[in-house]
This record gives C-alpha cells, sequence and structure tokens, in this order.
C-alpha cells in the first residue's frame, strides 16, 4: 500500500516540475521567434504575459492528455491544439518516396457513438475500420449501414466477447465469426472476411484457431498502437497514440490504431485525427487484399 502512494505522490511532483519547466524553455522559443495571436480576425504579437498563460495552459492540457515532454517540446504545442489561439508553424514529417499511411480501427461497436464518430472523419476525410459485435450490429442496424455508404471498412469481433466462451476451441470462434458474417450480410449486403479476436489474438489464439480461421478465409487483424482508450476516458490516450505513431514512424510496421467506439473517445477524436492529417498522413481502412498483421509479426 505504502509504495503505490508514493508512486502517486510522485507522479504529482514530477508534473509540478515538468510543467514549469517545459515552459520556461518553450517561452524562451516563443519569444525569439515572436510568436503571434489571432484576435478578432487579425495577427497581434504576443505580450509576455499572453504567452505565460498560453503556454502553461497548452503544456498543462498536453500533459493531462499523456503527451510525453520530448513531443511537448519538438511541436512547440501548437499544432497539436489548433483550436487555441495560438499559431504557430507546423510540424510535418517529410517522406518524398512513400506515402505516409495510418489505420484507425475502432472496435466494439456499434452504438449511440457510431453516428457521430462517423460524422467526424468525415470532416477530415478519414476512413477507418470497424470490427464489430454481432448483437451491437442488430442493435444498431443504421450505423452498420452508414459505415458501408460512407466508405469504410467492416468486419467481425465476435458475438460474446468473452474470453472463456468465445476461445473453447477452434469451432467456437469459427462459430461466433461466421454468426457475425451473416448478420452484417443481412444487415448492410456485404460480405467481410475481415476480423479480430476479443482482446487481440495473443495469447488465446492458438495456431490451430488461427489455422481453421484462415482455411475459412477469415482474415485476422491485430494492431500496433493500443491507444487504451478504455483505460483513460480523459483523453490522456492521445498523447499515447501520439508518442506511439512518432516512435513506430521509423520502422517498417504499418500504423494501426487501437481505439473503441466510446463517447469519451469521440470527445477526444479531433486531436488524433488533426494530428494526422497535419502530419500528412493518408487515412485508410483496412482491404481484403492487404497482409494481415498479427501479434506474431513482432
Amino acid at each position: 500500500m505504502e509504495r503505490k502512494k508514493t508512486r502517486k505522490w510522485w507522479k504529482m511532483d514530477m508534473k509540478k516540475i515538468l510543467i514549469p519547466t517545459i515552459s520556461s524553455v518553450f517561452l524562451t522559443v516563443a519569444y525569439s521567434n515572436g510568436v503571434v495571436v489571432k484576435a478578432n480576425g487579425k495577427q497581434q504579437p504576443l505580450t509576455a504575459s499572453d504567452q505565460d498563460v498560453h503556454s502553461i495552459r497548452q503544456i498543462s492540457k498536453s500533459i493531462e492528455l499523456g503527451f510525453s515532454p520530448f513531443t511537448v517540446l519538438k511541436t512547440g504545442l501548437n499544432h497539436m491544439y489548433a483550436d487555441t489561439n495560438v499559431n504557430s508553424e507546423k510540424l510535418q514529417q517529410t517522406s518524398t518516396n512513400t506515402k505516409k499511411i495510418v489505420y484507425l480501427t475502432f472496435d466494439d461497436g456499434p452504438n449511440h457513438a457510431s453516428i457521430p464518430i462517423l460524422n467526424k472523419l468525415d470532416q477530415y476525410n478519414a476512413k477507418a475500420t470497424f470490427f464489430m459485435l454481432e448483437p451491437n450490429m442488430k442493435q444498431y442496424p443504421q450505423a452498420v449501414k452508414e459505415m458501408v455508404n460512407r466508405g469504410h471498412a467492416v468486419g467481425m469481433h465476435g458475438v460474446t466477447h468473452n474470453a472463456k466462451m468465445i476461445y473453447q476451441s477452434a469451432l467456437t470462434v469459427l462459430n461466433e465469426m461466421q454468426t457475425g458474417q451473416k448478420t452484417l450480410e443481412e444487415i448492410a449486403g456485404v460480405q467481410s472476411h475481415l476480423i479480430r479476436s476479443p482482446y487481440g489474438s495473443f495469447p488465446h489464439m492458438k495456431p490451430l484457431y488461427k489455422a481453421v480461421v484462415e482455411e475459412n478465409e477469415l482474415h485476422l487483424w491485430d494492431w500496433t498502437i493500443d491507444s487504451e482508450d478504455w483505460k483513460y476516458p480523459r483523453g490522456q490516450f492521445v498523447g499515447k497514440v501520439i508518442n506511439s505513431a512518432e516512435a513506430l514512424a521509423s520502422t517498417s510496421k504499418p500504423m494501426i490504431i487501437l481505439m473503441h467506439e466510446k463517447p469519451t473517445t469521440l470527445a477526444k477524436l479531433d486531436y488524433i485525427l488533426r494530428y494526422f492529417q497535419e502530419n500528412g498522413y493518408e487515412m485508410r481502412p483496412l482491404t481484403e487484399q492487404m497482409e494481415p498483421f498479427t501479434f506474431h509479426h513482432e
């Protein structure tokens, strides 16, 4: 108990240290570069007091959302928060020979947040992949149809989302996925072979289970970035996604982000979509022609 308590106080102390320290560094850079703000449609130089307020507010917000100190300094904070008044040069990752692609995926839907999520994706011309639970498809058929009509990819996430039930055998895995496949076809008129097993393929999907789904032409997908949006409802998952994306960008792995159809995810989705748009990424859906990524590729 004492150890946990100490760790909590350490985190609080680190925030007290990080915010003023990063603020002072950022302010030094801001003063030397003449940061400007938009006020009543006009651009004006910031005063020192204005810069203090804007910078500290943004730094506090970035740390709250889970950004690493290095990311905070690297981006100058401003390009992450275009809805604030600070206007600065956007950080662009340069790539001349290869396209930068990110695959946004959403699990556990559909639900009442699905249509608003689709609307938000439309604002950024972003396409995503939705791995859905069969009972939810029956409950929200219009959301399923909208996903298909708007050009997103759809796939199956099983029926029960209960590890003890779905992973009893290779047959129970197959039955749940094929049940979802049938329901999807009945609702939206499309047959998908994309699947994502609940909680990911490792360690639940044994070699035999994988062999059975492959024999039945189902394509199993995991992810390379886990947002953990279910764990951080206040938005810290935003920083986790962006920090992970910047680290993954220098590797050969595909950028596949796991999120969930949750109102709390929707509330912060703008930050993620804006980051990828401003950094030159195409937000595409997964396809059945692609080589599926599973954890054994790690």
